[in-house]
């Protein structure tokens, strides 16, 4: 390896293999100004391992931008003037780049993916040394120094994007042709994206939670946020979409209780009071937690946990099979160092929506509302009455609450409920009826089965109005 390579070779012959892949790319580059672009477009300056080749990428860089063209001369003219071409070998280092090129886009395309991928593992190795720094370094206490830790390797991975196999926006004929053959999938049944609910109304006003999306599921306490969720994260892993639930103020027995009750129709008040299982009961018990051993289900109950834990545990379990991420509740989210309340809430909003789209699946983050819905007449739920809303509204793709009328009225059947769509960004507003099966933290298709209604006016959303949207009823 020359002088001009870096100093610290992180990678030894799997480096200098890299460095030969990246010779490809630069060659193919000076000889044709398509793969130039094509080079530009997907890596970045930081993704180059030798210097070397670095200092080429930046002069081809500089006469793309300029001239919208790369030819062999205006790179050495380039590299003459920054009075590097001596440096790096003078011309019979370009000409073997030459030697070296790639004809083919795809073999470039795929190039470029493993000097990316080694960049990114390179930028690791250099976090670990930083990490083992911080380690030894003193610090005024045991817990300061662990959290610091966990801060610092929090942050790396949550900066770190990690590519979804979408093309970018900027090839036009790329991304249409993407996005047709995502569509030619779907109609012919090939692939299934949406998350389905298991609530008929609800699902066919949603078409399901789809990849991508924040959906904001709000109530006041006691409403049934949990049990709603929780039935739909049993729904997203019978369908095969593995779904990680994170629970900040559950444990994890309570947790699968609930599932099990959920399961099962078995009342939750039995797990509290076990004598009061029967053996009917009991046989069910060990089914249906069987049979919710086998599914791709997976609790996180750590109490305390930011957001860029929940990034990096998301990200672990997507080799796994992640389809759906439920965050139960934002407002427990820890954000280390946050001085308002705002702002915390704010940065947590921002990130969930940042992991649905890295990892393209859909997020269901809890909320709680504010007091304010207690005092008025018509306690129907409403954008305004989320806490901290201003950033939970901007970020959310849909908005849902969870209406139950008995809260605030005797004369209601406890069962009625009513999930309300106050925002989405690709669908229309409305409500559906579902039953409320409490004694079993359930929900499900209502069994009146009424039609659901659209609101007359647009609460809290911009865009479409009613009358643009139809389906069959």
């Amino acid at each position: 390896m020359s002088g001009m390579e870096k100093s610290v070779d992180f990678a030894g012959t799997q480096g200098e293999g890299v460095a030969r892949m990246e010779r490809g790319v630069l060659g193919s580059s000076l000889n044709n100004e398509k793969h130039a672009g094509l080079m530009l477009e997907k890596l970045r300056p930081e993704h180059i391992y030798s210097l070397n080749n670095l200092s080429v990428y930046r002069a081809i860089s500089e006469t793309y931008e300029k001239d919208g063209c790369v030819s062999f001369a205006q790179v050495v003219a380039v590299l003459e003037s920054r009075k590097v071409i001596e440096k790096i070998g003078g011309i019979s280092f370009l000409a073997g780049l030459l030697d070296d090129a790639v004809p083919a886009d795809a073999l470039i395309k795929a190039y470029c993916y493993k000097i990316k991928t080694d960049a990114a593992r390179r930028a690791f190795e250099v976090g670990a040394i930083k990490l083992q720094r911080l380690a030894e370094s003193p610090h005024d206490s045991l817990d300061v120094q662990v959290q610091t830790l966990r801060d610092a390797t929090a942050t790396m991975i949550a900066d770190d994007v990690e590519p979804n196999g979408k093309p970018t926006g900027y090839d036009a004929a790329e991304a249409i042709s993407f996005a047709m053959d995502e569509l030619q999938d779907r109609i012919d049944g090939n692939v299934s994206p949406a998350i389905k609910t298991g609530v008929k109304q609800f699902d066919e006003l949603t078409t399901g939670f789809h990849p991508g999306e924040l959906i904001i599921l709000a109530a006041r306490p006691g409403a049934g946020k949990t049990a709603a969720a929780l039935s739909f994260a049993l729904e997203a892993a019978r369908g095969g979409h593995g779904c990680l639930f994170f629970s900040l103020e559950m444990s994890l027995e309570q947790l699968w209780y609930r599932a099990i009750s959920n399961a099962g129709l078995i009342p939750l008040q039995r797990f509290r009071d076990p004598e009061k299982l029967t053996a009917a009961d009991f046989e069910n018990v060990v089914i249906k937690g069987g049979e919710l051993g086998k599914l791709p289900l997976w609790f996180d109950c750590t109490a305390s946990i930011t957001v860029e834990e929940i990034t990096i545990r998301a990200r672990s379990q997507k080799k796994n099979g992640l389809g759906f991420v439920v965050v139960d509740y934002m407002q427990l989210v820890n954000v280390v160092g946050g001085q308002y309340r705002e702002q915390e809430v704010a940065h947590i909003s921002r990130s969930l929506k940042r992991l649905a789209l890295d990892l393209n699946i859909p997020v269901l983050a809890l909320s709680q509302l504010n007091r304010q819905i207690e005092h008025r007449t018509n306690r129907t739920p409403q954008l305004s009455d989320l806490r901290e809303s201003g950033s939970i509204e901007q970020d959310a793709d849909a908005v849902v609450f969870v209406h139950r009328p008995s809260m605030w009225d005797e004369s209601v059947n406890k069962e009625e409920a009513e999930l309300i769509i106050s925002k989405q960004r690709n669908g229309p507003l409305g409500s559906a009826d579902v039953r409320f099966v409490q004694e079993c933290a359930r929900f499900e298709s209502a069994s009146w089965e009424q039609s659901y209604s659209i609101p007359a006016q647009e609460r809290g959303r911009q865009g479409e109005t009613v009358n643009d949207w139809e389906w069959d009823q």
